[in-house]
């Protein structure tokens, strides 16, 4: 039997884009951009500004963006300083239905992975890939833009 990792796995990795309704594709979007909207502007705040200092510092070859900083970390540090940031305002996305704020606790890791996978070699061999294909692209399109 399948823990509950593995199922939310095959769940996300079964899942079709064209196959959801356009209203929860719609609120999807919505819902990212108001994520990456309150990182942004939590990010100003003068401790999150020296938060991003030091994950920059400490990772001065990162390949992550620190939103709203103009500066990079590894995807560890990115991660937290985005969420971070993200949650300082208290204008992330929220729903009292669902208990809570799910978005800025996925999308900041999410923006990491992306940006981490979008500069690894795209080989010709999945076996050497250290990233799936699926991934590759998905990065490749998200950084041309």
């Amino acid at each position: 039997m399948k823990d509950y990792l593995e199922q939310l796995a095959a769940c996300v990795h079964d899942t079709k884009l064209n196959r959801l309704p356009a209203s929860t594709v719609t609120a999807s979007k919505l819902v990212l951009l108001d994520t990456i909207g309150a990182m942004v502007a939590g990010s100003a705040l003068p401790e999150n500004v020296r938060l991003a200092r030091m994950a920059a510092k400490r990772s001065p070859h990162g390949l992550c963006t620190l939103a709203g900083h103009g500066l990079k970390s590894d995807s560890l540090l990115a991660t937290f300083t985005n969420a971070t940031a993200g949650v300082a305002l208290e204008m992330d996305e929220g729903n009292r239905l669902g208990g809570g704020h799910p978005a800025i606790h996925v999308i900041p890791g999410a923006l990491a992975i992306v940006w981490a996978a979008a500069i690894r070699p795209y080989t010709s061999s999945p076996a050497r890939s250290p990233w799936p294909r699926k991934w590759a692209r998905t990065a490749a399109a998200s950084s041309r833009r």
